[in-house]
């Protein structure tokens, strides 16, 4: 399945592209393979502060605004959001802040990804939010077979090209080791960042993996 970034910048982008999905429900289920007809997928990703300007990026919109506005939205819609933070140390610290005040929605699921050394604290949030789970993400060339199967963690986010940085192309080499990670480790649950296109979905029919799509799914669905 194809899991729609919504990597976002400004409110304007933000809600052009949530409009278009509530009017166009039925071919965004259908450009996705998102075959469950009572839920939707979406894949948020946070390029925080500090981190963008560590890696001289964009900073994204911040969780507060961003939830406030997917709300305004979706609020009724069964959604199951992958939160992908992707910052430094004081990053996830005002990430958890802003996660512990929060008041979730109980329709909506959360799959909170950071990095693994952060999993003990949000960990914490499930206590109030029972709808929260908890993965770690990886970031090009950390991650590996051993380390995650060794891992009790079951939801993972492997990034294929560099986290936060545009224009890059996933090669066909880094590509065939994330799918062989993935068919390796049934138990675990995989999502693959960076790169990937619409027409990737068709590779594989594992059920235990997703794949983000930005430019691919957005450039078509958008226009069409």
């Amino acid at each position: 399945m194809i899991l729609p970034s919504l990597l976002e910048y400004s409110e304007q982008e933000l809600v052009k592209k949530l409009e278009t999905i509530k009017k166009d429900l039925a071919d965004f289920k259908t450009l996705t393979s998102q075959l469950d007809s009572n839920q939707i997928h979406l894949h948020l990703d946070f390029v925080l502060e500090n981190f963008a300007k560590d890696r001289k990026v964009m900073k994204s919109l911040g969780l507060e605004f961003f939830f406030e506005i997917l709300l305004e939205h979706f609020k009724d819609f069964k959604l199951v959001l992958s939160v992908h933070l992707m910052g430094d140390t004081q990053d996830l610290f005002e990430s958890y802040n802003f996660l512990e005040k929060y008041k979730s929605n109980l329709n909506w699921q959360y799959f909170i990804f950071v990095p693994e050394k952060f999993t003990k604290q949000f960990e914490t949030l499930k206590l109030k939010n029972p709808n929260f789970k908890i993965g770690i993400w990886y970031d090009l060339g950390d991650w590996n077979i051993q380390k995650i199967e060794k891992n009790p963690i079951e939801n993972y986010l492997l990034m294929t090209v560099l986290a936060g940085k545009s224009g890059q192309k996933l090669t066909t080499e880094t590509k065939q080791i994330a799918l062989d990670l993935a068919n390796s480790l049934t138990t675990k649950n995989f999502i693959l960042d960076g790169g990937w296109q619409l027409e990737d979905q068709k590779e594989t029919t594992l059920i235990n993996l997703n794949m983000v799509s930005y430019s691919s799914f957005w450039n078509i669905f958008i226009t069409q």
